[in-house]
């Protein structure tokens, strides 16, 4: 009887072990479900705010150590990207209108709708009087953006490659073309290549005539990627005229990234349009300016 007894409290005493173990493994589940719940939702919140375009780097290692199951690491990640966001849309919402800027904006403003109702009145058609109103119309903006951001933003000085004792000149109409280039590349196309050669035989013949070469991309992506792959592509067509003869002093690069876009649209019948070098002759470099976002 005493060894009978003996075997039912073992058997109790294993049964409650394991129920032990059971209800911790449980709970452990439980909390890990919890994790992962709280990570996913600072994740959804971080992208509702737009932190995967304002803090890239700080999403890409919230996602991935979600991926992992790192769940409390990707928590703090997230919430640290919805914080610098939110920090830096109200650092870029300070208004600090200054009233010459203001005036500039009103000037440049004026300057695009003369040139858009004269494009209207004479039904130009001319590729040059489109892109002298699209560029007139982009400055009127970039100079209000600027009024509505200051102080809060500073421009962002792009290298030019000419002398800087090279004297400035006002820009001039020429047979000078675009060279266009595929998505996220600045591999200098066959169709490209010809067009480069055909304006290294034009500065040839006009041989006092300085140029710059402008870098533009699509609107996909962040304004600092874009700003280096059309640093990438102006530098690119330089390197094709530089090989076909032209001294590298009278040329000059820039890039735009996708601040000026050449064809507004969001598919691919207008970005394969803005995925370009363009050519500005008569241009001196000095320092110019771009202001990015």
């Amino acid at each position: 009887m005493t060894q009978h007894r003996k075997t039912v409290w073992i058997a109790i005493s294993v049964a409650a072990s394991l129920l032990v173990a059971a209800t911790g493994y449980a709970a452990s589940d439980a909390d890990i479900e919890a994790w992962r719940a709280a990570a996913q939702d600072a994740i959804g919140q971080a992208h509702s705010v737009g932190a995967d375009q304002w803090t890239h780097t700080d999403m890409v290692l919230a996602e991935e150590s979600y991926r992992i199951g790192n769940y409390d690491l990707a928590k703090a990640r997230a919430d640290t990207a919805r914080e610098k966001t939110l920090a830096l849309k109200n650092l870029a919402g300070v208004s600090g209108r200054l009233s010459s800027v203001e005036s500039t904006a009103s000037a440049a403003l004026a300057t695009a709708q003369r040139a858009e109702a004269k494009a209207d009145r004479a039904e130009a058609n001319s590729r040059n009087a489109l892109e002298q109103a699209r560029q007139a119309d982009l400055l009127a903006k970039q100079a209000k953006d600027t009024a509505d951001r200051a102080p809060a933003s500073s421009p962002a000085i792009r290298e030019g490659t000419l002398s800087s004792s090279a004297a400035p000149s006002a820009p001039r109409e020429t047979a000078l073309k675009d060279a266009y280039f595929d998505y996220d590349s600045s591999a200098v196309r066959a169709d490209a290549r010809d067009a480069l050669l055909t304006n290294a035989q034009w500065l040839k013949a006009n041989a006092d005539v300085a140029v710059t070469i402008e870098g533009h991309c699509d609107e996909r992506g962040t304004a600092e990627y874009n700003l280096a792959l059309g640093q990438r592509r102006a530098q690119a067509a330089r390197d094709v005229l530089v090989a076909a003869g032209i001294p590298p002093e009278r040329i000059a690069t820039i890039s735009y990234g996708k601040e000026r876009p050449f064809v507004l649209g969001h598919d691919e019948s207008a970005w394969r349009w803005n995925r370009r070098a363009h050519f500005v002759a008569g241009t001196a470099p000095g320092p110019q300016v771009s202001s990015a976002r």
